[in-house]
């Protein structure tokens, strides 16, 4: 939302004059600017009225959604981790996590895994390309066997999954949010 856009709705809110004699004047208000995802919040203290501008929680819809896909990705990711588990097993390579599996809604990541060998994976993997979900499993229970992201881990990622370069390159362009 456009700085002019925060001025005219404080001005309408308020009034102009009224807004200055609160001390709203171009010093406080003026050089506010509202983002998107912002609302402003009017309150009366002390027969004042102040002027708030605060973010916006998460989107209830986006909540919901989440919810919703959660066990539809756990029981999609427990099947495959089992598939891709097994399958280094049959290399001759053990990569059984000994923490929990978690469904989240991060901002940035689609999986990761922690020093306490839990798993992480973020909800909309459920519902990316299976390939580009596949490869998100593989990365994050190669981190078991190799916790950084040197030449031995992407060898072993390698084995599996050997286009992991393009389900890289893909991913990036999908956003999170």
């Amino acid at each position: 939302m456009s700085q002019f856009l925060w001025h005219k709705i404080v001005d309408q809110v308020l009034g102009i004059a009224h807004a200055s004699k609160l001390g709203l004047g171009s010093k406080t208000y003026r050089k506010t600017k509202l983002r998107a995802g912002s609302r402003i919040v009017i309150k009366s203290f002390r027969k004042k009225l102040r002027v708030k501008k605060t973010r916006l929680k998460k989107s209830q819809t986006r909540q919901k959604e989440y919810l919703a896909q959660k066990e539809k990705t756990r029981l999609l990711v427990q099947d495959r981790l089992m598939y891709f588990i097994e399958k280094y097993h049959e290399l001759g390579i053990d990569l059984k996590p000994s923490g929990r599996i978690a469904i989240r809604d991060s901002k940035t990541r689609w999986g990761s895994c922690s020093s306490k060998r839990n798993l992480n994976f973020h909800w909309k993997r459920g519902i990316i390309l299976s390939h580009l979900s596949d490869y998100v499993i593989v990365h994050e229970i190669c981190h078991l066997k190799e916790f950084n992201h040197g030449k031995q881990f992407w060898e072993l990622v390698g084995l599996v999954c050997p286009q992991y370069s393009e389900c890289r390159e893909e991913l990036k362009v999908i956003h999170l949010s």
